[in-house]
């Protein structure tokens, strides 16, 4: 939803002769994986950075070769999502670690889970 909002937000500010400096830098900012969301203030309420999982590998490789050794790169996303966060706290710690298990074990290092997850793990090696 909110992907879509801000593709929408996009094409406006693209069809708009007079966009606002602050549109066209929101724009700018997403080209290089920098995202704002601004409140009525024009106060960024929420900042982040966006990047693909081979972009954080050659970071790692670029930065930390001769200090470190990647081992993986995992995403953390899955076991809260969706409101299954409202269900798990019935849950007793059995069926909170099976889910955990199979979420870690069988998505967490797949490549199509890695570039849609909000959070990545990386598991460094010190040399």
């Amino acid at each position: 939803m909110e992907r879509e909002l801000t593709l929408r937000a996009i094409r406006q500010a693209l069809n708009t002769s007079e966009t606002a400096d602050t549109e066209c830098k929101r724009i700018a900012d997403l080209a290089d994986g920098r995202y704002e969301r601004f409140n009525e203030n024009n106060e960024a309420e929420v900042q982040s950075f966006h990047t693909d999982s081979g972009s954080i590998r050659e970071f790692f490789q670029d930065y930390f070769t001769e200090v470190a050794e990647l081992i993986s790169l995992r995403s953390t996303e899955g076991i809260l999502g969706g409101g299954l966060d409202a269900k798990l706290i019935d849950a007793d710690g059995e069926i909170i670690r099976a889910w955990a298990d199979l979420l870690f074990k069988e998505y967490s290092e797949k490549e199509e889970y890695l570039g849609c997850a909000d959070h990545l793990l990386a598991v460094l090696r010190k040399k």
